[in-house]
């Protein structure tokens, strides 16, 4: 009876570890987290991966453009234009959902800061992508 006992408990034991570390893991992964009273940027400090490097500025960006309340919390953003220049990143895309059709954002981040956003029209985007210096 003391061997299936233990059986069991280690099996058990094995178990909740295999969930802990795949729990662990999965907090590495760069992703946007939202509640009604917060939104978390997850996996972005420190950039570690290649993932995080490519997708944790556009996260920045749409945190600064929801804490400021310039587009409702459950709207998704379609990423469209990310430039770089020196320091400055320029990152512009379309908002989707709310009630007005064709919204379009930017940010500009300096060093990976958000500096400036702002809620545009699609040719605003167009000529400030076309631009070499970005200024909102």
């Amino acid at each position: 009876m003391l061997p299936l006992r233990f059986f069991i408990f280690a099996s058990l034991a094995g178990i909740c570890l295999w969930g802990l570390f795949s729990l662990l893991e999965n907090l590495r992964e760069p992703e946007l987290l939202r509640s009604a009273k917060a939104v978390v940027v997850k996996g972005c400090s420190p950039i570690e991966t290649p993932e995080a490097q490519r997708l944790c500025h556009q996260l920045f960006c749409e945190k600064a453009l929801l804490d400021s309340k310039i587009v409702p919390r459950n709207a998704r953003f379609e990423v469209t234009v990310q430039r770089k220049a020196g320091a400055a990143e320029l990152i512009g895309g379309v908002v989707i959902g709310g009630s007005e059709a064709d919204r379009h954002f930017a940010c500009v981040l300096d060093h990976g800061t958000v500096t400036s956003k702002a809620i545009m029209t699609p040719t605003e985007l167009e000529s400030l992508t076309a631009a070499n210096e970005w200024s909102l």
